[in-house]
């Protein structure tokens, strides 16, 4: 708006915040379900159910990660949703740090893809430590497209809000992994110590997101007041409480 002199098309800012939150989605199901079926793979029946929830969250991010990227592009010069799919903008866009980490979001959900394959196969011996720098660099992405890159230090709050992010990952892709497993696999033996660790990490990510996420809050708003003066002050605020 600033470099164009003109706004941003209303159907492009819907676009762009429904694809963000498909990418999240995605994340917590791919990524924090993922992190949890590798400390413990419930029995067949179950296994599928946790196998399908990692699926439909890597085909949430095939998704939001690409349309993130038109989005935004659209959003950057101007336009419409028509501007964000010509390839003569997205040279422009890549220029960008926030242009950067969408399209390197796009490559690392490929990659996660690959490793969600493998997965199913049972064939990989390599797959753990690709997934699981795949998954971390995925999770970075987000504040490294998003608001903390514009504050300063740039890298201090783009690692306080990637805290932040990972925390909501591990804990809520947690809940899912031990819904979705189920009472059955709970009883056995082998549950027991991925619950142990759900439960020390739970204890350990909930304050997290908590305290990252007041502080990216009192950073934003620049005090109390405009945090209790704007709907989205009083939405944090009661997300917090």
């Amino acid at each position: 708006q600033v470099a164009t002199g003109t706004g941003v098309d209303h159907g492009v800012k819907w676009t762009y915040g429904i694809a963000r939150y498909l990418a999240l989605i995605g994340a917590v199901l791919l990524v924090g379900v993922g992190v949890w079926s590798v400390q413990g793979r419930p029995q067949l029946g179950s296994r599928r159910a946790v196998d399908r929830a990692m699926w439909v969250g890597w085909v949430a991010l095939v998704v939001g990660a690409p349309l993130s990227f038109f989005a935004f592009a659209a959003q950057a010069t101007g336009g419409t949703m028509a501007d964000g799919f010509s390839p003569s903008v997205w040279g422009d866009v890549v220029g960008t740090e926030t242009g950067r980490m969408l399209l390197l979001r796009i490559l690392l959900v490929m990659v996660l893809g690959v490793s969600l394959v493998k997965w199913a196969s049972n064939r990989a011996t390599w797959w753990q430590g690709v997934s699981g720098s795949a998954g971390l660099l995925l999770v970075i992405t987000f504040p490294a497209a998003g608001h903390p890159n514009s504050l300063s230090p740039r890298l201090l709050w783009i690692a306080i809000d990637a805290a932040h992010l990972s925390a909501v990952v591990v804990w809520v892709g947690g809940l899912f992994a031990l819904l979705l497993a189920g009472k059955a696999w709970l009883a056995e033996p082998e549950a027991v110590r991925p619950v142990e660790r759900f439960s020390f990490c739970a204890s350990v990510a909930v304050p997290v997101i908590v305290l990252t996420g007041v502080a990216q809050t009192l950073k934003l708003a620049g005090g109390l007041d405009d945090v209790t003066a704007t709907t989205w002050g009083r939405l944090l605020l009661a997300k917090t409480m």
